[in-house]
């Protein structure tokens, strides 16, 4: 089952490659508005538990943790540390396009690692997008393990640092974004749901809904556990009706591992305006940035115009 999974999510260091060279496409225009930004704030509510999917055979579904290849990183890419609530180190890797320019802060899929986006951070940065890419814990450089508890508890404290960051980083960007791809898509979805301002829109990459049918195409079945959506999912449903900023989903068409139908249900249930659902035909769960490039950073670029 590992193998499948972790194919499932694994981000392709040529997809990124290929996006670079797609380069001279006129896909993302250039600027920006240029309004002052306010400091990150976030609601104190109660966080929502995980405690079902934090068993261990439900966290080798969830995660495929691996560290880091070696592989050189651009000169111009920042590589920044930050302490987890509990200590625990925390890593990732900032490609700037400038003290001003927006900033997306992504969640990637659980095989992937924040050194698979080196090149997409170069194609944002040529665009005048800042991107920011934390290792979850276990993954790349960062320590501990992994728990779908932790996951999300880190989100939120990465999001609530992040002022720290750019004032440590000489940023000052107008506008601050929360990109979550496929399984990041549900930390992507919590803290946007509970951040009051300072943030000004979520882009969801394949997310889903539901987590009783991304687990059962994991792996799970039924039978091994008395599982109830409501009480032991990741509640991106219910969630994404809390978000006050603007969201744009992108989905493939032919995506086999979270149909479209997931995209279109938060769609449905999101209340913030406005709202968008970009389809990417013939793309699937692992190629659809190679596939629909144009439609996908022109969306992005729509977004962070506005």
């Amino acid at each position: 089952m590992r193998q499948v999974s972790t194919s499932i999510e694994r981000c392709s260091r040529d997809r990124a490659v290929a996006l670079v060279a797609c380069a001279c496409m006129s896909i993302l225009a250039s600027g920006c508005r240029t309004r002052e930004q306010a400091p990150v704030e976030s609601s104190t509510g109660t966080a929502h538990e995980y405690t079902r999917l934090d068993r261990p055979d439900l966290q080798r579904l969830f995660f495929h943790p691996r560290k880091e290849s070696g592989r050189p990183i651009e000169p111009e890419t920042r590589q920044i540390t930050l302490k987890a609530q509990d200590g625990t180190r925390l890593t990732g890797r900032l490609h700037t396009a400038g003290p001003k320019a927006p900033l997306i802060l992504a969640f990637y899929g659980n095989g992937e690692l924040a050194e698979d986006y080196e090149a997409v951070g170069v194609y944002y940065r040529s665009k005048g997008i800042s991107l920011l890419v934390f290792d979850y814990r276990g993954y790349g450089r960062s320590a501990g393990t992994p728990t779908v508890t932790d996951i999300m508890s880190d989100a939120r404290w990465i999001l609530s640092r992040l002022g720290e960051i750019e004032k440590e980083q000489d940023l000052q960007p107008v506008h601050r974004f929360v990109l979550g791809r496929s399984i990041g898509s549900a930390p992507a979805i919590d803290v946007a749901s509970v951040t009051r301002s300072g943030l000004d829109g979520l882009i969801l990459d394949s997310a889903f809904a539901d987590t009783l049918p991304l687990l059962r195409v994991l792996g799970f079945t039924d039978e091994q556990h008395d599982f109830d959506e409501k009480r032991d999912g990741l509640g991106n449903l219910e969630k994404i009706a809390e978000v006050s900023v603007p969201v744009l989903l992108i989905h493939g068409e032919e995506d086999r591992i979270i149909p479209i139908r997931q995209a279109e249900r938060l769609l449905a249930a999101t209340r913030s305006r406005p709202r968008r659902l970009v389809r990417i035909p013939r793309a699937g769960h692992n190629n659809l940035m190679n596939i629909g490039t144009a439609a996908y950073f022109g969306a992005i670029q729509e977004m962070v115009r506005k």
